[in-house]
C-alpha cells in the first residue's frame, strides 16, 4: 500500500557550471516569393546551394555547413484569405570552432541570405558536463529537503523518485567589435545548468 502523501515530500536541485564554449553557430535564411511556386521554389533552391557551396569553399573543412529542406508557405491578404502566391525558404546552418568565429562572421553577413541568426554559443561536450552535473544537482535536492523536514519535525527518509526537471543547454553571449579585415568576436562563458525533481520519504 502506498504512503500517504505527507509522509513524502518532493523538492528539486540544480547545479551550475560554466565553461569556456568552443563553438560559434549561425542560421542563414533564404526567401524566394511569387505567383508561380514551382518557380519560387527552384530560385530558393540555387539560392541555398550557392549559399552552401560560398560558406564550405570560403571556410573550408574546419566549418560545419548543413543545408536543411526547402518549405513552401502560401501567402495570405489582411483579411487572411490564401493568395496564389507563395514563399519559399530554406536555411543553412553554419557551425565553427571557436578561434575561426571572426573569419565565419564575415563570411556568414556577406554570403547573401536574406536572414541571419545568430551567433549563439555551443559546447561541443556539453552532454558530459551536463550529466556529471546530475549527482550535485541531487546533493542540491537533498540539503532543501533536509530542511524542510527539520522545519517540520520529521527526519527525511529515502529517495523514493529522480526524474530531470530543466532541459540542459549552455546560456551565453558573443560580444563583437570592429577590427581590420573583418569583425572579431569576443565570447562571454557559458553555462550548464543541471537540474533534477527529487521526492524523498519523511520518516517520524
Amino acid at each position: 500500500m502506498d504512503e500517504l502523501p505527507e509522509h513524502r515530500v518532493d523538492v528539486e536541485g540544480t547545479a551550475r557550471r560554466t565553461v569556456g564554449a568552443d563553438r560559434v553557430r549561425w542560421s542563414l535564411v533564404v526567401i524566394e516569393s511569387g505567383d508561380r511556386p514551382a518557380d519560387a521554389f527552384a530560385r530558393a533552391g540555387e539560392r541555398l546551394d550557392a549559399l552552401t557551396r560560398g560558406l564550405r569553399e570560403g571556410l573550408g573543412d574546419g566549418a560545419d555547413v548543413r543545408t536543411g529542406a526547402l518549405s513552401v508557405r502560401p501567402q495570405h491578404d489582411d483579411h487572411g484569405r490564401r493568395l496564389s502566391a507563395v514563399d519559399v525558404s530554406g536555411q543553412v546552418t553554419l557551425e565553427v570552432p571557436l578561434a575561426e568565429a571572426g573569419r565565419a562572421a564575415g563570411a556568414a553577413m556577406s554570403a547573401g541570405a536574406d536572414h541571419l541568426d545568430g551567433p549563439r554559443l555551443e559546447v561541443r561536450d556539453r552532454e558530459a558536463v551536463a550529466e556529471a552535473l546530475l549527482g550535485a544537482a541531487v546533493e542540491a535536492a537533498r540539503r532543501k529537503a533536509e530542511h524542510v523536514a527539520a522545519a517540520a519535525g520529521r527526519r527525511l527518509g529515502a529517495v523514493v523518485s529522480v526524474a530531470e526537471s530543466d532541459e540542459l543547454h549552455p546560456r551565453g553571449e558573443l560580444m563583437s567589435a570592429r577590427v581590420a579585415g573583418g569583425p572579431e568576436l569576443a565570447p562571454a562563458d557559458a553555462e550548464i545548468v543541471a537540474g533534477v525533481r527529487v521526492r524523498f520519504a519523511l520518516e517520524d
